[in-house]
């Protein structure tokens, strides 16, 4: 017997969440399965299928209600207790599609407690960010980052608001250091720019391609010849490990630059938050425990100590 398929937008994929029927491809004519049922689709594959122009897969027509019921529930669920007083920011927490994983700032802020030191910093690395995003430095990257994956060019803003934020309450307060950080946070991924034109690949080829954007990035700043010294070596080491598991150097303890150090537990926090499952409030808990576990020895141990501890106040 034949089976009837319907098209279902990739905009309506939920990263992370298990889906709840077979997804099919269609190529040269076919229908090919991709995934089945109880299966996830990572931020990953979805950045990938976004960058490949995909823009939508194919479920059984009899499989059409449960797509919809699946994605109406995970769309509609509560937030969690610790973030109910966020008013508009609860809203987004309660956005588990597309636009949740375009990753906004807010979702690491608004279960903070309401306490004006922490808005009064919050606004000062929103606003420096901001500024800076409009920029000739900044915006040409950013823009063609976000034609290529929504999700990386939100990324960069939301890591380099989150760097600010966290260097602010480090202690750091010269205003050129802190543009020197953002501008570095900022730009961190744009040699994704150039790892992504590379072709098509296998997905472990894909990954050792991107694994070489800290230097593409750094080379693409050097052409243009208007970031700092500093914002460079951010770039390039922002991948870099404290026990040396980094890339692309292989750099260890000391010899990373102090202020690649923030970027790259920002960046790390934010992608865990972003690739996690479940409600904000537990997505943020289980970020801060991998921080504190398993991914450890990967950061300067009194710098994540005053990390965990800033980042700690609203989890």
């Amino acid at each position: 017997m034949s089976q009837n398929y319907i098209q279902w937008n990739l905009e309506k994929i939920v990263p992370g969440e298990s889906i709840p029927a077979a997804l099919y491809l269609q190529l040269e004519g076919r229908y090919v399965l991709y995934r089945v049922a109880g299966q996830v689709i990572d931020r990953n594959t979805f950045d990938r299928m976004e960058i490949k122009k995909v823009l939508h897969f194919f479920v059984l027509d009899t499989d059409r209600d449960k797509f919809k019921s699946w994605f109406e529930t995970i769309n509609q669920t509560p937030a969690s207790p610790s973030i109910q007083s966020g008013g508009s920011a609860s809203s987004i927490a309660l956005k588990k599609t597309r636009e949740e994983a375009k990753r906004k700032i807010a979702d690491i802020f608004h279960s903070f407690h309401a306490e004006e030191s922490i808005t009064q910093v919050l606004e000062t690395s929103s606003s420096l960010v901001e500024e800076l995003t409009k920029s000739p430095l900044a915006s040409q990257p950013l823009a063609e980052l976000q034609s290529l994956s929504r999700g990386t060019a939100d990324h960069s803003v939301n890591v380099s608001t989150l760097s600010v934020y966290l260097a602010l309450n480090m202690g750091y307060s010269h205003m050129v250091i802190l543009k020197h950080l953002a501008a570095g946070a900022l730009l961190h991924d744009i040699g994704k720019i150039e790892a992504l034109k590379m072709g098509e690949t296998s997905p472990e080829l894909y990954e050792e391609k991107l694994k070489l954007h800290p230097a593409l990035g750094d080379e693409m700043l050097a052409k243009l010849g208007e970031a700092s010294r500093e914002a460079r070596i951010i770039v390039m080491q922002h991948h870099e490990c404290h026990d040396g598991s980094g890339y692309p150097a292989g750099l260890t303890g000391n010899k990373i630059y102090d202020l690649a150090k923030i970027v790259s537990m920002a960046n790390v926090f934010d992608e865990l938050v972003a690739d996690g499952k479940g409600p904000l409030g537990d997505r943020q808990k289980h970020a801060l425990a991998q921080l504190e576990g398993p991914l450890s020895a990967k950061f300067h141990p009194t710098k994540l100590k005053k990390v965990i501890k800033i980042l700690s106040l609203g989890v």
